[in-house]
């Protein structure tokens, strides 16, 4: 963190211990590295990484948990300095970006994770739902469409279902997630997203408490499934 130029108080408020403690901290570094300031510590030429890849994505699952963000994106990242080829990565990361409003950004990366791991269907799902919040509707039913052979019963019903509020088709949308919501022993936390979108779906499509109609085409309203891109890996 020192090296990314974090300030003691960001230092801090990342790893919850006190600013002076993570004073102490730089001085011991300061005096292990044999540099005589911040600048000098961050250009030693010693690369070796402080955590190995498990490492770090369990303290990025960590910190997504607790929804900081900032944490999160700079483990990851790290982590992907040492495999740029994973997935499950990729993935984590494109999340992140969406949960923080880089949807185009979010999009690439759930696109760079399904190139390297086709098999990661819940990036699949949420990549279709990204689509359809830009409104990029063609896109996302070939993504939601690729997940029609699912073994899992629950995502084909969610598939369905994002493809019926793309087509407008609001009442077969509430009965595919009516489905998958039936599901036993699927996914809690994407259930707890499909309940969600389900419980914001009025009678006529449009979110609950929305003032007016849905547009012509009777598609869903952009921001529907914002919130809906969380870590959703057991």
């Amino acid at each position: 963190m020192l090296r990314r130029g974090m300030s003691n108080k960001m230092i801090a408020a990342t790893l919850g211990i006190s600013e002076g403690t993570v004073k102490n901290h730089i001085t011991e570094i300061l005096r292990a590295l044999n540099a005589t300031n911040r600048t000098q510590a961050a250009q030693q030429q010693d690369k070796t990484p402080m955590f190995d890849v498990d490492e770090y994505l369990h303290l990025a699952i960590h910190a997504s948990s607790v929804g900081n963000h900032h944490a999160c994106m700079g483990y990851l990242k790290e982590l992907l300095q040492q495999q740029p080829a994973h997935a499950l990565a990729l993935h984590l990361l494109a999340t992140e970006h969406a949960e923080i409003g880089l949807f185009e950004r979010a999009i690439k990366g759930m696109r760079a994770a399904l190139t390297v791991d086709s098999g990661l269907e819940i990036a699949r799902l949420q990549l279709g739902m990204l689509l359809l919040d830009r409104r990029r509707h063609a896109e996302a039913k070939v993504e939601l469409a690729a997940l029609a052979g699912s073994r899992d019963p629950a995502l084909r019903a969610y598939s369905e279902a994002m493809t019926a509020l793309s087509d407008g088709k609001v009442p077969l949308a509430r009965e595919a997630l009516t489905k998958g919501l039936s599901v036993q022993g699927a996914n809690p936390s994407l259930q707890r997203i499909m309940r969600q979108v389900f419980e914001r779906l009025s009678k006529d499509g449009e979110p609950q408490g929305a003032k007016s109609g849905t547009a012509a085409s009777g598609a869903p309203r952009e921001e529907l499934f914002l919130g809906a891109y969380k870590q959703t890996t057991n």
